[in-house]
């Protein structure tokens, strides 16, 4: 759990001042808001084999109207194991050339550099960037689980503006969210360790219901 302590320093900040800084934001973001419309999908892959030797799974995000929808279903066959899932800033996986120490692994520190910082959590609360954690979602007695939420589309854009910090990436007043270039990395937490284990790219993808 450091790692979500860590990640969550400097969110007090970013939260409390995001709309005196843009005292226009509803207006800004009705640009955003249709920019974004649509539905988008990751298909993801094992990041981490000595940790987790096949994960496999989707995540299905879509956006409609004002309200901002997250789906992640996935087996890791890790039984019991709470999960961590963030979408990063980042267009790309971390490939082989990530593990830049040589270690045999790709850890958290690698997944910043190779796929970006993190843009927002999949856990309990999508409007905020703190305090969602304990809705991150554990794996039942045969590794999988399945997660659902809904939010606010304006309110999670309140929280991701702003000025970025060492672990939060921001996006600039105006500027699209472009979920189709961000990634979705999946993250075990046992014995005190977090690890990232699976990544998923994000693209644009049909309308399921039409």
């Amino acid at each position: 759990m450091k790692f979500i302590i860590f990640l969550l320093v400097g969110l007090v900040v970013l939260g409390s001042c995001g709309r005196n800084e843009f005292p226009n934001y509803d207006d800004k973001e009705v640009i955003t808001l249709e920019e974004e419309q649509g539905n988008y999908r990751a298909e993801f892959k094992t990041l981490n084999k000595k940790w987790a030797k096949k994960v496999h799974g989707y995540s299905i995000l879509w956006l409609r109207g004002n309200q901002f929808y997250a789906r992640v279903s996935v087996s890791t066959r890790m039984p019991h194991v709470q999960h961590l899932q963030y979408i990063h800033e980042g267009t790309k996986c971390p490939g082989s050339g990530a593990d830049l120490n040589q270690d045999g692994v790709i850890d958290l520190n690698e997944v910043i550099i190779a796929s970006g910082k993190v843009l927002i959590p999949l856990d309990g609360n999508l409007v905020t960037r703190r305090g969602g954690e304990e809705g991150f979602p554990r794996g039942n007695e045969e590794g999988k689980y399945i997660y659902y939420r809904a939010a606010s589309f304006r309110e999670m854009m309140i929280n991701l503006r702003g000025r970025p910090d060492r672990q939060y990436a921001t996006v600039p007043a105006g500027a699209p969210l472009r979920l189709q270039e961000r990634v979705i990395v999946i993250y075990g937490i046992a014995s005190s360790m977090t690890f990232p284990i699976a990544c998923g790219e994000i693209f644009e993808d049909y309308d399921p219901y039409e």
